[in-house]
């Protein structure tokens, strides 16, 4: 793959967002239990993921592994906030945020709303799922192009141009899809 891709600058460092580390769960159970009763955690990909307990309702923690995913997990704070201001509609809900912090002053990390189910990301998409589901993506697509979301400049996000820096971001990642899989699929 292209080299610059998968990572992200922040104070003139790249960092890779895709591959992530194992945390000592025990831990960070520790560090959490301080604030919340810790209900389950677990080690993800790319995230320590937990189910964490406020008042009488369950949330959902997202903790980054490395900084190049924190930078990432930032900014999917600030989507969930700027689309659950502007979105009235949707078949596709986009957590709301709770709370979000660093973990020992370096890893970002989020609470958000707990939904039961699967986790998109563990979901095996097959194209059946995905022609099944054609109408309520381009909907959701349609409503996100709709929305007038305020995306802060930053060293991540260099365009105020949401759009526009999805599209740039996007061509990169297929850019650097090696061609001999391009063929193939």
């Amino acid at each position: 793959y292209m080299d610059d891709t998968f990572k992200v600058t922040r104070g003139g460092k790249k960092f890779d967002y895709r591959v992530g580390q194992h945390l000592p769960l025990n831990e960070i159970k520790k560090y959490f239990e301080e604030v919340y009763s810790v209900k389950k955690i677990w080690q993800g990909k790319r995230h320590v993921l937990g189910i964490v307990q406020i008042k009488d309702k369950e949330a959902f923690l997202k903790l980054s592994t490395t900084p190049g995913i924190s930078i990432r997990t930032e900014t999917e704070k600030i989507w969930n906030d700027q689309v659950n201001q502007y979105n009235q509609y949707s078949n596709f809900v986009v957590p709301k945020n709770i709370s979000s912090g660093y973990y020992k002053n370096e890893l970002f990390y989020i609470i958000t709303e707990y939904f039961q189910g699967p986790l998109i990301a563990d979901l095996e998409l097959k194209r059946n799922n995905i022609a099944q589901n054609i109408d309520r993506i381009i909907a959701f697509s349609e409503i996100i192009q709709s929305l007038p979301l305020e995306i802060p400049i930053n060293d991540v996000i260099q365009s105020k141009d949401f759009r526009e820096w999805f599209r740039l971001k996007t061509k990169s990642w297929l850019n650097a899809i090696p061609e001999k899989i391009k063929i193939e699929h």
